[in-house]
């Protein structure tokens, strides 16, 4: 596991949740995990994701139909 960083001089940090882009994400950069779970949007295929740290994955959901279907997991290794 990498070693956890300053971030911003909030002190050490190994996962950073973030929302913003409304992309669904896991990149990992510098040793810090980035994740993001998607969008609540109705225009932009509503999904949210469910970071599970003992499977290391990011697993992902649709909402469709009024409910949500598993749509995608992916591992906390990825780079891309």
């Amino acid at each position: 596991m990498a070693a956890a960083v300053p971030v911003g001089g909030l002190g050490f940090h190994q996962i950073v949740l973030s929302g913003h882009s409304h992309r669904r994400l896991v990149r990992r950069l510098q040793g810090i995990l980035f994740v993001n779970a998607g969008t609540l949007f109705r225009e932009h295929g509503p999904c949210v994701g469910m970071l599970d740290l003992e499977a290391r994955t990011m697993r992902y959901f649709d909402w469709k139909d009024g409910a949500l279907v598993e749509a995608e997991a992916q591992p906390l290794t990825a780079t891309r």
